[in-house]
């Protein structure tokens, strides 16, 4: 079963994400002639760079669901697309979240990126 993002934590389409479509084109340097260009047929995946705005009290939430829920967010885990609202399943990518302090007491900024897996 998908977890789901949880509904104590602030939603992560809210504070600001940037897409990046998947990369379709394989390009491949040839021993003899030009070089040459196919299309990917697998692993087509639309991937966000999302930022989140917690205040301290949401932090161990957020570390919770992504260290014990996803595993250090090697799970899967249902929430909404960044951009177009709607339902998909999506897993973190690339390093782990970092977090950026606005000040004592203020909202700390979790960044991240997302994969839509479906």
């Amino acid at each position: 079963m998908t977890a789901v993002w949880p509904a104590d934590l602030p939603p992560y389409v809210e504070a600001g994400s940037s897409e990046t479509l998947p990369r379709e084109r394989i390009e491949s340097s040839l021993a003899n002639g030009p070089e040459q260009t196919r299309r990917r047929i697998y692993g087509k995946t639309r991937e966000f760079d999302v930022m989140l705005f917690c205040d301290e009290s949401k932090i161990a939430a957020f570390e919770a669901f992504y260290r014990d829920t996803l595993k250090d967010g090697v799970l899967a885990f249902t929430g909404l697309h960044p951009r177009t609202r709607a339902a998909g399943v999506f897993k973190f990518k690339g390093p782990p979240p970092a977090y950026a302090a606005r000040g004592t007491g203020q909202a700390v900024l979790i960044s991240f990126k997302l994969g839509q897996v479906r």
